[in-house]
C-alpha cells in the first residue's frame, strides 16, 4: 500500500517530500493514515490521493517495482545495490566511498554484501 501512496502522491508531483516524510517518520508506518502522511507532504489533494489509493489497480511502475523486487530477493526499504552486490545495511557517504574502491580492487564492496 505504501507503494501505491507513493506513486499517487507523485502524480501530484509530492513524490519526494511524501518519501522524506516516511523516511523521517519509519517509526509511524502502519500506525498513521497514508493521507496524514500525504498532508505533511504537501500533497495538494488528499481526496484524490486516497481515491488513487483505493482504486484497486495497480500502477504498472509500481508492479514492475514489486517485480523487481522479488526478483532480487529485496527485504526491505531502502535495497541498496553496488554493482551487482546487494548491501546489508544502507551505508553512510563514507562506506558508500570505500565499498566503490573495494569494488575498484574486486573485493566486496561492504561486511555482509552477497552478490
Amino acid at each position: 500500500m505504501g507503494r501505491m501512496a507513493a506513486e499517487c502522491a507523485h502524480l501530484q508531483g509530492r513524490f519526494e517530500a511524501f518519501h522524506d516524510v516516511l523516511f523521517e517518520q519509519q517509526d509511524s508506518l502502519g500506525l498513521k493514515a497514508w493521507t496524514k502522511f500525504a498532508e505533511e507532504s504537501g500533497v495538494p489533494d488528499r481526496r484524490a490521493l486516497e481515491a488513487c489509493i483505493n482504486k484497486g489497480d495497480r500502477d504498472p511502475k509500481v508492479e514492475q517495482g514489486i517485480a523487481f523486487g522479488n526478483r532480487i530477493d529485496a527485504r526491505g526499504t531502502p535495497t541498496i545495490l553496488l554493482n551487482g552486490w546487494m548491501l546489508a545495511a544502507p551505508p553512510s557517504l563514507a562506506q558508500l566511498r570505500e565499498s566503490v574502491r573495494a569494488i575498484r580492487d574486486g573485493k566486496p564492496p561492504f561486511p555482509g554484501a552477497k552478490p
